[in-house]
């Protein structure tokens, strides 16, 4: 089987094409030089115990492996979009899984082997210092597994993005990731540092377990979900990237590990806001992953009337989204009330969520999620190719402008103790609003802040579940009107007598 898989043509083409002397030879010029500056400056600097030098080799993994893997991931496919060669792959004997794994593994494979060539330095680092290579161990298996998800992440966007991912602009995008990521990075891999040097468990739904395993088991559940949609859109451009059943499944998923982590972090609120954020754009995120254009409910409509059926079934991926967005606001309901059971109250600091207002951001991470595949359902019917337009402009309104005012409030005022203007501005978009409504500002602004995030979030429910049904009747007139209409001109449908011919003679 192993070798059945390695003669996969996605596979080979890219260790060809990559894996060519005179560019890989460069590269493994660059990573090896990178590696010897690194290890001249812990030598100067004399922290090889302190494991500084294994930290800075971990980072330039990342920067391989997660940063220009992902780049290579999303241009290879992106590309192959744009030539029209990814269409003579779906029609090959190899099925779809076989055809995202060529790409997810093909693409970045000199990135694998530049980041092999870090392991002797680390090997070199666990010698002179205090690390174990149980540490380096870890190290690799967190690596891979954190890898393996972004790939997966990148593979599914360059399918599903209507501009396909080149190689030029892939560039640009590892000049962001490079800029606003990997220099948090430095941090987060000290504290990975620490994590390598001791026994540290985590528990899970009251079940110890190693740090390693605890990390790997949301990992993996994010990558089976990815490479799961990347899978389906794989097989056919016009498939969702997930069935609505398996959205719904995706949401529980997150919502299960979410609760069942909470009882690791400290109580004061603030890792079970981030929480709550997660679990509204995972719920967003799959909101429009399970919503049909308004082509694809016309076909739908249009396949279940040939077939004698009276209705679309509520699962079908043709189906409006409104019984999934119903499923996976309650799925947030029911995950965000557990987590919030976990915050103490800090009504007596200022910007620290409170336990009393957390059940506030629950109901308005839910209505956020609620207009928003609503509205997008809504658009996606009502104006068909211009929705993307109409959808943007309501999604700029209603999220960015308020950001804007309150940044342009906050500059024409000044910082001014007591002012509440700002904290009511920034309320007024979801992206601040989840927080607002937890009592951060309430120290600023009283209450206020929290009226205005769940009126809004009230407010455009309510307009967006009417406009909904009404744009849902209007496509389903038109199919039926369709249907009846006349197809030929019939002397009965033009109201016009026709004589009989005449006859030859």
């Amino acid at each position: 089987m192993f070798r059945e898989w390695l003669d996969n043509p996605i596979f080979v083409k890219h260790v060809r094409s990559r894996l060519r002397s005179q560019a890989l030879a460069s590269s493994i010029a660059v990573t090896v030089l990178i590696c010897l500056c690194i290890m001249y400056g812990t030598y100067l600097s004399g922290v090889f115990g302190s494991g500084d030098g294994f930290t800075a080799l971990l980072v330039l993994q990342f920067i391989l492996l997660g940063v220009m893997g992902s780049t290579q991931v999303g241009a290879s496919v992106g590309n192959a979009r744009a030539s029209g060669i990814l269409d003579f792959h779906r029609v090959s004997p190899q099925s779809p899984l076989e055809l995202a794994c060529g790409f997810l593994f093909g693409a970045p494979v000199r990135e694998y082997l530049l980041a092999a060539l870090t392991i002797p330095f680390m090997i070199f680092c666990i010698w002179m210092g205090t690390l174990d290579f149980r540490a380096l161990l870890q190290a690799e298996i967190l690596m891979l597994f954190t890898a393996w998800t972004l790939h997966a992440i990148s593979l599914l966007g360059g399918l599903a993005m209507k501009g396909a991912v080149t190689g030029q602009n892939a560039l640009g995008f590892t000049v962001v990731i490079g800029v606003f990521v990997v220099g948090p990075l430095f941090g987060s891999f000290r504290y990975l540092n620490g994590l390598l040097n001791g026994e540290v468990h985590m528990d899970f739904f009251r079940l110890s377990l190693p740090w390693l395993a605890f990390v790997l088991l949301h990992l993996i559940a994010v990558l089976f979900f990815f490479m799961l949609a990347a899978t389906r859109k794989m097989g056919s451009e016009r498939l969702h990237g997930l069935t609505k059943p398996q959205a719904m499944a995706a949401m529980a998923t997150i919502g299960l590990l979410a609760v069942g982590g909470m009882t690791n972090w400290s109580g004061d609120g603030t890792i079970h806001l981030i929480g709550l954020y997660i679990l509204t754009v995972a719920g967003l995120l799959l909101v429009g992953l399970t919503t049909p254009t308004l082509a694809e409910y016309d076909k739908g409509l249009r396949r279940t009337r040939k077939l004698g059926i009276p209705r679309l079934s509520a699962w079908s991926d043709a189906a409006p989204n409104r019984p999934t967005v119903a499923a996976i606001c309650g799925i947030l309901l029911v995950a965000g009330t557990l987590l919030g059971f976990g915050v103490v109250d800090g009504s007596m600091r200022s910007g620290v969520p409170t336990a009393a207002g957390f059940p506030m951001a629950v109901a308005d991470g839910v209505l956020i999620v609620a207009y928003f595949g609503l509205s997008y359902q809504y658009f996606l019917l009502r104006f068909g190719r211009r929705s993307s337009n109409f959808f943007g402009l309501f999604l700029f309104v209603a999220w960015a402008l308020p950001l804007v005012l309150g940044v342009i409030t906050i500059v024409s005022i000044g910082p001014r103790m007591g002012d509440s203007r700002p904290a009511m501005i920034f309320s007024a978009t979801p992206i601040v609003g989840i927080a607002a409504a937890t009592g951060v500002f309430q120290n600023e602004a009283g209450s206020g802040p929290v009226m205005v995030t769940i009126t809004l979030a009230l407010l455009f429910t309510f307009v967006f579940a009417r406009l909904y049904g009404t744009a849902v009747r209007r496509a389903r007139l038109a199919v039926e009107h369709s249907d009846v209409a006349p197809t030929k001109l019939e002397p009965e449908a033009i109201d016009v007598e026709v004589e009989p011919a005449a006859s030859p003679g």
